[in-house]
């Protein structure tokens, strides 16, 4: 019997882009052997943790300047 770790549940979304955007990323994914998918999912990743650092740096540094 498998058991399943949980995970967050896939949702589908609909996305516009520039023709020759889609086609730089098929590219990119032809070479790194990644689905769109993936690469889309990586990007989000990627954006996000770089979100989340500029915050925190935002943060930090405003409580610095309170001292």
């Amino acid at each position: 019997m498998s058991r399943r770790l949980k995970t967050d549940i896939s949702t589908k979304i609909s996305l516009s882009l520039p023709k020759s955007m889609l086609e730089e990323i098929d590219t990119l994914c032809a070479a790194s052997f990644l689905s769109r998918s993936a690469w889309f999912l990586q990007a989000a990743r990627e954006k996000l943790e770089k979100e989340r650092l500029e915050k925190s740096r935002s943060l930090i540094s405003h409580l610095k300047d309170l001292e």
